[in-house]
């Protein structure tokens, strides 16, 4: 799947989990939306940064879905979380926002996902050259 198909799945899926979960939901943002931002490649991993009423996480998609333990994400430590869902696959995910609640407007949940996005790819790019560095064959395994 070309990554540009990919953004509109992650769109599409998480839009379907908003009608179906969480439309409506108390602990949810009822100002925000599902959007999907600053998607990019980074050591052969897709990346990108998506915006729900209930969360504001990075995501990393991987074709050997092997993802590292966390990410240090502009000086703070965030675990890794892997998920899978029906249709979407399976896929490494950080909560990059703790209190999702405090954003008042979509905008700001656009800035700030933005200002993000260069600090975890920075991070992705560190955890798989690192992993790189460590075992020769992670190219190969990385279908590098």
């Amino acid at each position: 799947m070309d990554f540009s198909a990919l953004v509109d799945l992650v769109q599409a899926t998480f839009e379907g989990i908003h009608r179906r979960v969480f439309l409506g939901d108390p602990s949810t943002n009822s100002k925000l939306r599902v959007e999907v931002v600053e998607a990019a490649e980074v050591e052969g991993i897709r990346t990108l940064i998506l915006i729900a009423p209930w969360t504001l996480i990075g995501m990393l998609f991987g074709g050997d879905e092997e993802y590292p333990d966390e990410l240090t994400v502009a000086s703070k430590t965030h675990k890794v979380l892997t998920n899978s869902i029906e249709g979407l696959g399976t896929y490494g995910a950080v909560n990059l926002v703790g209190d999702i609640l405090a954003l008042r407007t979509q905008e700001q949940a656009r800035v700030l996902a933005r200002s993000l996005a260069e600090p975890f790819r920075d991070a992705v790019r560190r955890a798989y050259e690192s992993a790189e560095a460590s075992d020769p064959d992670r190219r190969r395994f990385l279908g590098l």
